[in-house]
């Protein structure tokens, strides 16, 4: 049965190889299509049927494409001056007088939290500090309120974002089992264990006014 199925998709494929080559051609014209057959002399039949479809213009560079302008490009992307200064002035204003709840994306033992004051993070990893200790969280991925947000290139800068937590717990977590079992082997295995488990306290959230557009 899978023979002959096999054998009507060679039939089908060779039939309507040339529709679809046209078909690539016009409907496609970025890309180019060759059809490769490999011919058995022993058994007289196709034994290899592939398509090969590349792109014409994937060996072509923007620099080297006389249509393109790449300066005209640069200069397009590129931000005035004048306007970045103007953003940060703004942000300077909220976060001096008025920053409303702020949050903060943060990256704690492997994992992202966003948290804003008060918030609980539980993590199941153990940490050093003992329990009412305050502790700093250094990597600072984002910040910001309603009116702006302070992005990473990958985290903020340690002056300029300050987050502190209190440890609040650490405890275990409930007896987890696993369990394996190979049948008609004789193979079983079965473990018994708990993780670690940590929740923190974020106390707040400061930011201090921005000096230039390096984050």
């Amino acid at each position: 049965m899978a023979a002959s199925t096999g054998k009507s998709l060679l039939r089908l494929f060779r039939t309507h190889s040339s529709f679809l080559q046209n078909y690539i051609h016009f409907k496609l014209p970025g890309l180019a299509c060759s059809i490769h057959q490999s011919w058995s002399v022993r058994s007289a039949r196709y034994i290899n049927t592939s398509c090969l479809i590349h792109n014409r213009f994937s060996s072509r560079s923007y620099s080297g494409n006389p249509s393109i302008d790449v300066e005209d490009i640069e200069r397009r992307l590129s931000i005035p001056q004048e306007k970045t200064n103007a953003v940060i002035e703004k942000v300077n204003t909220d976060i001096l007088t008025n920053p409303g709840r702020l949050f903060a994306v943060v990256y704690f033992n492997r994992k992202q939290y966003k948290v804003t004051v008060e918030d609980l993070i539980l993590s199941i990893e153990h940490i050093e500090a003992d329990i009412g200790e305050k502790i700093r969280l250094e990597k600072i991925m984002m910040v910001g309120s309603n009116d702006f947000s302070l992005i990473g290139r990958p985290l903020l800068s340690r002056d300029m974002v300050e987050v502190w937590a209190t440890v609040i717990e650490k405890t275990t977590t409930p007896k987890q089992i696993y369990f394996k079992m190979k049948r008609r082997k004789g193979y079983k295995k079965w473990v018994e264990y708990k993780d670690n488990l940590s929740v923190l306290r974020i106390n707040s959230i400061e930011i201090t006014p921005l000096k230039d557009r390096r984050l």
